[in-house]
C-alpha cells in the first residue's frame, strides 16, 4: 500500500506550516470543527496530489449504535492495511479504540494558525494513558475550556470525574 506517513503543509487555509506524522489508520480531533474540515481536506489533497488515495471519514460514529462503534474501528483498521483511512471525529468512543501514535489533536496557536499534536506526545502521556482511555483524556481536555490546556500544558489533574 501506498500510504502518506510524513506530510508537511506550507500554506493552506488555516494551515501556514503543520507537519502531520500519518498511521495508515489515522485520526483528527479537535475543539473546532472547522479547523478539522480544512485539516482534512489540506491531508486530501496532499495525499491525491501524491498519488495516495484516502477514504476521509467524518464522524464514522453516526448511525452506529455506541457498542457497535468497536467493530466499525476494527474494519476501518482492516481496510487500512489496502488504503489508507483517515477519521475526523469529536467522539471519545471513537478515540478508545485508537492508539495514540494514531490520534492527532488540531489546534490553533496563539497566532491563530493551525497546529496537529500526536496524543502519544501529550504531556505525561505513558503515565495517564495506563490510567485512563483516550477518550477519557479527550473529555477532559474539552472539558477544561482552555483550548491550549490539559493535555497541552501540562495539567496533571486529570480525572474521570472532571
Amino acid at each position: 500500500m501506498h500510504a502518506l506517513t510524513n506530510l508537511h503543509i506550507t500554506n493552506y487555509g488555516a494551515i501556514r506550516d503543520v507537519r502531520f506524522e500519518l498511521t495508515p489508520l489515522h485520526c483528527l480531533i479537535g475543539p473546532r470543527l472547522a479547523l478539522l474540515e480544512v485539516a482534512s481536506e489540506a491531508i486530501r489533497l496532499s495525499a491525491a496530489r501524491n498519488g495516495v488515495q484516502v477514504c476521509c471519514l467524518r464522524n464514522p460514529e453516526l448511525d452506529v449504535y455506541p457498542t457497535d462503534i468497536p467493530a466499525k474501528i476494527a474494519m476501518l483498521r482492516r481496510a487500512s492495511d489496502v488504503q489508507q483511512v483517515l477519521l475526523v471525529t469529536q467522539s471519545p468512543l471513537v478515540v478508545n479504540e485508537l492508539q495514540g501514535t494514531e490520534v492527532s489533536l488540531i489546534t490553533p496557536n496563539d497566532e491563530g494558525w493551525l497546529v496537529a499534536t500526536r496524543l502519544s506526545d501529550t504531556h505525561n502521556f505513558l503515565n495517564r494513558s495506563a490510567t485512563y482511555a483516550l477518550g477519557e483524556l479527550w473529555v477532559h481536555y474539552c472539558i477544561g475550556g482552555d483550548e491550549r490546556g490539559g493535555l497541552l500544558k501540562g495539567d496533571d489533574n486529570v480525572s474521570a470525574e472532571s
